[in-house]
């Protein structure tokens, strides 16, 4: 898989977002070469939701390099690892599209809808959830 410059300063990117520390280059090598998953052994396809290729990191590790291995969004999901994160347990709420972020102590709803990024932020869990279904209605009631 070859990547342009963009593609990789996206890739990069994405990586600093989600708290990965460390050599992006070094990583991106290995990123590279894997072709398949490091827990469940699957051939890692982007196309496919279950198989896209994630670089895992310990999210508990703030301070140097929390790099761990190449595997496929599902094992990511599942990673026992991150169950046992403070960030993890905080993010479970049960609700597709809405998590706990942890920086700014608010419940997040995210959502792509046509290529346009939606995130929401709320105090409290029930208004996360109450914009998510008012925002259905409103696809919904434009589908009709």
């Amino acid at each position: 898989m070859n990547h342009t410059k963009y593609e990789r300063k996206y890739l990069f990117q994405g990586w600093h977002k989600r708290g990965v520390i460390g050599d992006f280059e070094k990583y991106y090598e290995i990123y590279k070469k894997t072709t398949h998953c490091d827990k469940c052994k699957i051939l890692l396809d982007n196309s496919i939701q279950l198989r896209i290729k994630c670089l895992d990191h310990d999210h508990s590790i703030t301070t140097k390099e929390n790099f761990r291995n190449i595997l496929c969004w599902k094992c990511n999901i599942e990673d026992q690892n991150r169950q046992s994160c403070k960030i993890r347990k905080d993010n479970k709420s049960g609700f597709k599209n809405i998590s706990f972020n942890f920086q700014n102590n608010s419940w997040c709803f995210r959502r792509q809808i046509n290529k346009k990024k939606i995130v929401k932020y709320y105090k409290n869990k029930t208004h996360a959830i109450c914009y998510k279904y008012i925002l259905l209605l409103k696809i919904k009631s434009k589908l009709i």
